[in-house]
């Protein structure tokens, strides 16, 4: 029984490690962009200057500029606390209603029927010179991933958590069903 109980610690502290090191690694890559929106916003390209200046499609009462000033600080935010935070009570929740921010915004610019670029990756073409098709695509990629990943990992803690409450909430002696 004793050796049970630290083969489930050590996955455990294992599985912990994995998670917080992705969670960290999530929390540089929108620490990153959040950067590079504000790049982005101070010294814009010329076609990016002109659509800065434009009401956003989805949020019209507001320019571009001010909308992306709003996202690149909450992605600094977020980010920066994912990253330097270790075990967070509120990692989850941060990085779902981040996911449900950018979701929904997508959805809105699919339902005005939007086809010019998102700006969710606003500031990475100073850096890297490619389309604003390529950008949407890569922003979607971004934002799948991290959803598949948060999900996943919150599913496995759970799992993993109530496995390891099962196990030490048995009487000595005593054998639970293996699964």
């Amino acid at each position: 029984m004793f050796i049970k109980n630290k083969l489930n610690e050590n996955s455990r502290d294992r599985a912990d490690r994995t998670i917080g090191i992705a969670m960290r690694g999530i929390g540089f890559l929108y620490l990153i962009l959040g950067i590079l929106k504000v790049h982005g916003l101070l010294f814009p390209t010329v076609a990016m200057e002109q659509y800065l200046t434009l009401s956003n499609p989805v949020l019209f009462i507001l320019k571009n500029s001010i909308v992306f000033y709003f996202v690149a600080v909450a992605e600094i935010i977020i980010g920066g606390y994912l990253a330097i935070a270790r075990k967070s009570p509120f990692k989850y929740g941060l990085l779902f209603w981040m996911l449900g921010m950018a979701f929904c915004y997508k959805i809105c610019l699919i339902i005005v029927d939007y086809n010019g670029p998102c700006g969710c990756l606003l500031g990475i073409d100073h850096f890297l010179p490619i389309s604003s098709s390529l950008q949407n695509t890569i922003s979607d990629i971004i934002l799948l991933a991290t959803l598949a990943f948060t999900l996943s990992s919150l599913i496995f803690e759970y799992r993993l958590k109530s496995k390891t409450n099962r196990t030490s909430s048995s009487p000595p002696g005593s054998s639970l069903p293996s699964e």
